[in-house]
């Protein structure tokens, strides 16, 4: 979970230049530059032939001018995907803080339901509730990430088997 959320903030992060670009900046305020030169023509041998026709010329020029086309896809996919990642990123990264914090507590989330109902009945009794697996926050993470006996992130512990 936690690497998807990093992954989803990655494309977050990297990905706004082109979200802002494609959505909030009309086509002429874009970084893409302006196309240069004359109209060509290719002709039926495959040769490039500038266009000198008049009419042709003032056709293309009131073309170019009429609107700003933008595809209006592509800002859909844009928006869909800023939603989806945005999405992902709350959903994901709220269960990986939850998870992170019964971790902490050395529950499950079952756990978490029973301990929380044991606490709730035993306080009307006047008894106080204590987690028999949980052996504090920093033992709890170790145990999870299996660096107990020995075993670091660079080297695992070698047992041997006495008979």
């Amino acid at each position: 979970m936690v690497y998807m959320v990093l992954g989803v903030l990655f494309i977050i992060i990297f990905g706004f230049d082109i979200a802002y670009t494609a959505i909030m900046l009309s086509p002429s305020e874009s970084d893409e530059p302006e196309l240069q030169g004359h109209p060509v023509k290719i002709n039926k041998t495959g040769a490039i032939i500038p266009v000198m026709d008049v009419e042709y010329l003032e056709h293309v020029i009131i073309e170019e001018h009429d609107t700003e086309y933008v595809n209006p896809w592509r800002r859909r996919a844009i928006i869909y995907m800023a939603l989806i990642n945005a999405g992902v990123l709350v959903a994901l990264g709220v269960l990986s803080l939850w998870h992170s914090q019964l971790i902490g507590r050395g529950e499950t989330s079952i756990e978490a339901n029973i301990n929380k109902a044991e606490t709730v009945r035993l306080a009307e009794t006047g008894k106080v509730y204590m987690n028999p697996y949980n052996f504090g926050t920093r033992k709890n993470w170790k145990i999870f990430l299996g660096l107990v006996q020995g075993r670091t992130f660079l080297k695992k512990c070698n047992f041997t088997i006495s008979s």
